[in-house]
């Protein structure tokens, strides 16, 4: 994880500690592809995030990102890409079959599962859906 990666790390655990989210930071250098974040909540179990911060329209996701959350989510897994996007600031949840779709067009023109503009009300959504 870079360094704007591990701020956006901290914030999230810092952020979501009153929701019951259990996280996990993954540092995997040997085996890329592998999300940034495991996390556990009684009410969804085990979930994972990719996580991408941007300041344009364009997501950096390596194939191997895309690869591994696009087999997650075929076989029944929560994976999820989170991408904070600078200008605006907004946070956007996809899901881990959409990787491919924002590396292509970008988080503009593909539809997130949710929008919000800060971690409590993201994480709200995603609990309860």
């Amino acid at each position: 994880m870079d360094k704007k990666e591990t701020l956006f790390w901290k914030a999230i655990k810092k952020e979501t500690q009153s929701l019951g989210i259990y996280w996990h930071r993954i540092e995997n250098i040997a085996n890329s592809g592998t999300p940034d974040l495991l996390g556990t909540h009684n009410s969804i179990g085990y979930f994972t995030l990719e996580l991408k911060i941007t300041s344009n329209n364009k997501v950096n996701i390596s194939p191997f990102q895309i690869a591994y959350n696009k087999m997650a989510f075929i076989n029944g897994a929560k994976a999820f890409y989170l991408v904070k996007t600078l200008v605006p600031r907004t946070l956007k949840l996809y899901g881990g079959n959409q990787g491919e779709e924002l590396a292509k067009l970008g988080h503009e023109k593909v539809k997130p599962l949710f929008l919000a503009e800060n971690f409590k009300k993201i994480f709200s959504l995603l609990l309860v859906a």
